[in-house]
């Protein structure tokens, strides 16, 4: 009888910690993933175990009469591109020129403590940079793309659109602006699309990947990670799809892989910016007559005030 009732006691008890050890699990996921649907964790194989160091969401990503933003821009940027953010902050993202875009920048942490302290001040001063606990890096630039899709997700969902970008970009935004807001907002990935590029296998290359890296002989097509945009509809289903897609260090082929299982087709536009660093030089003189064929500009650091003059004229 009393090893019965013990026996009875213990089958009570597990089913009792199983349940509470389901809920919690549920409340996490809804926690951390507030806008997409349950996690089976199980089949997770990237999971990406960062936590947000800084983050301006709640200042950022509501319009002051309540309606949805128009863009959000996410600007790639090392931890000491002092310059660059500020760069950017007084041309293209001023806030008082576009009301409706918001812009944020992303960064990892730095091996230096200086530069994170700076950051911390830069990030309190301008509430516009997202940063999570993972070394800021070449090989981690996906780990930056993926943290900038976690934070579209759980914190700037209301965005209609997210534009994708680097420190050496000027934007073309009166021209950009005007565009989007016509454009449907349904399975957007929209760029320049390099269609199934091959591999490069060259092991002097800064673009190398092994076989074990990436077995098969062509990309996916993607979008080139200088600019691409992303309609609110794809931020969550393209977080959610890295968790089950294996890492990959090149971003813009990684997201490309992202939306190939996702069935979302990449959507080209050959005017989309001009990534010739040297023709982008050039444009200044001819620009007044040509500004609004072109969205994005890949410059020399010596050029960006020049091409932005060009473009805001």
């Amino acid at each position: 009888m009393l090893s019965r009732a013990i026996l009875k006691i213990y089958v009570i008890s597990l089913i009792f910690v199983s349940s509470i050890g389901f809920y919690l699990n549920f409340k996490w996921t809804k926690q951390f993933h507030p806008k997409s649907k349950l996690i089976n964790s199980s089949k997770i194989i990237n999971p990406h175990n960062f936590s947000f160091i800084l983050n301006p969401a709640n200042s950022l990503c509501q319009n002051q009469k309540g309606t949805d933003i128009l863009l959000i821009c996410l600007v790639e940027v090392t931890p000491c591109g002092f310059f660059e953010r500020q760069q950017i902050r007084e041309t293209w993202a001023n806030k008082s020129l576009f009301k409706n875009i918001r812009t944020v920048f992303l960064v990892g942490l730095s091996n230096n403590v200086s530069i994170n302290q700076l950051l911390a001040e830069e990030s309190q001063t301008y509430e516009d940079i997202v940063q999570e606990d993972f070394i800021d890096s070449y090989e981690n630039l996906t780990l930056k793309t993926i943290m900038g899709l976690k934070w579209l997700t759980e914190y700037c969902s209301n965005a209609k659109f997210a534009l994708k970008t680097d420190d050496d970009v000027v934007v073309n935004m009166p021209v950009l602006e005007r565009y989007i807001e016509k454009l449907e907002c349904d399975k957007v990935y929209m760029g320049y699309t390099e269609v199934r590029p091959r591999v490069n296998r060259k092991k002097e290359s800064k673009f190398y990947i092994s076989e074990k890296e990436y077995e098969k002989k062509f990309y996916d097509s993607y979008q080139f990670g200088v600019g691409y945009f992303l309609s609110k509809d794809l931020y969550s289903k393209f977080y959610n799809e890295s968790l089950y897609t294996k890492y990959l260090k090149f971003e813009d082929v990684y997201v490309g892989m992202l939306a190939k299982k996702l069935n979302v087709k990449p959507k080209k536009k050959n005017r989309f910016y001009s990534f010739n660093r040297k023709k982008s030089e050039k444009m200044t003189q001819c620009l007044k007559e040509k500004n609004d064929q072109i969205f994005l500009a890949y410059v020399y650091k010596d050029s960006f005030r020049k091409i932005w003059n060009c473009f805001f004229s």
